[in-house]
């Protein structure tokens, strides 16, 4: 994961203090558990029991919160750490700042929505086969990653969204024997692909936080980096659509 204190230890950076509270240095744990912003959030969508756990361990918490809450919690913490991690990503690139009452209601109106995703998942391709071509909707389908070097994993996560940003798929996986974070965006990019192939959807736009993978996936020449493959496969499942923008 992307931290700070990740890119310092990369040389990318030599800061490392939390760009939301200042006083800790940014690592898994700090943003997700110790923030103060991150706690009040967890207070405010009554999940505040996660804050007890005393084990500085991300993936010790993260396990402990999975099999400690039933299947509503554990969705809702899934969420709740997509939320903040999401913030966190637009306050540091784009300066944009949300309050932790915002960020909680985010996290609220993303259960809502989600209530209906598995319906929509059915009906979707359905509903696509009784229109017009030209009344397809526009559809937006995003991608992010998150890479955990010291087991060579990584998980990807994609989301499809409509013309009025309306989430109408959210789909996670888990992948073994990746080597870098750029293998690990690319993956992510295709499986945004392959999501909207398997939609049967004729339209396309992915987008993701890698300028690289998009690039890459923008431009008509033979990749022969260490994600060249990937990007092969990429741009053999955008050949199936009537158009796609990267």
């Amino acid at each position: 994961m992307p931290t700070l204190i990740n890119l310092r230890n990369k040389r990318i950076t030599t800061i490392a203090r939390c760009p939301r509270c200042g006083s800790g240095e940014e690592e898994s744990f700090h943003v997700f558990r110790k923030c103060p912003t991150s706690i009040e959030v967890w207070q405010n969508i009554n999940m505040g029991w996660v804050t007890i756990f005393s084990d500085q361990n991300i993936r010790t918490w993260l396990t402990w919160v999975l099999a400690k809450g039933s299947t509503e919690q554990s969705l809702i913490f899934c969420c709740a750490l997509w939320v903040i991690w999401n913030s966190r990503n637009q306050l540091v690139h784009e300066r944009k700042y949300f309050s932790r009452r915002n960020l909680a209601q985010k996290i609220e109106s993303y259960i809502v929505e989600l209530e209906g995703v598995g319906k929509e998942r059915h009906t979707w391709r359905t509903d696509r086969l009784q229109k017009h071509p030209e009344e397809e909707p526009e559809v937006t389908i995003l991608f992010d990653a998150a890479f955990e070097a010291n087991r060579s994993r990584s998980a990807s996560g994609v989301i499809l969204r409509n013309r009025r940003r309306e989430m109408r798929v959210l789909k996670t996986t888990l992948h073994s024997n990746v080597s870098s974070p750029f293998l690990a965006d690319a993956i992510a990019c295709l499986q945004a692909v392959k999501l909207g192939f398997s939609l049967g959807l004729r339209s396309v736009t992915i987008r993701g936080d890698s300028k690289t993978v998009i690039k890459k996936c923008q431009s008509t020449e033979r990749d022969k980096s260490i994600i060249g493959a990937i990007i092969s496969d990429i741009k053999s499942y955008s050949l199936l659509f009537h158009e796609v923008s990267f």
